[in-house]
């Protein structure tokens, strides 16, 4: 999953788009009567997973589940980032046509 830049299997297509256009991985909330659950999961086939609160983070390498405090001080840096990108976010005057992964990319450099 990992790449030279910022987001994963997730990348923002700009070429040819008058909006910013985001690929890659997809988490659907409300699976239920959700137009979009309907479409991928029940007539495209699309494979999907449920993720529960419980979800437990892994070691990339070994698959090994990371023990608790790494998991929550996880979760609490990445809490920490999104609400960063989301106040940076309004310090661009373009920010309307700006994905998430630019302004978090900008707020890492930062």
């Amino acid at each position: 999953e990992a790449r030279s830049r910022v987001g994963g299997r997730v990348h923002t297509l700009r070429d040819g788009f008058e909006c910013a256009v985001e690929l890659g991985a997809m988490l659907i909330t409300g699976m239920e009567q959700n137009p979009l659950a309907v479409l991928g999961v029940e007539q495209l086939g699309c494979h999907a997973h449920n993720v529960v609160e419980s979800c437990v983070l892994r070691d990339a390498k070994t698959g090994d589940v990371l023990e608790g405090n790494l998991d929550a001080l996880a979760e609490k840096y990445y809490n920490q980032t999104l609400e960063q990108t989301a106040a940076d976010r309004k310090k661009y005057k373009e920010s309307e046509t700006l994905s998430l992964g630019q302004i978090f990319q900008a707020t890492l450099d930062a």
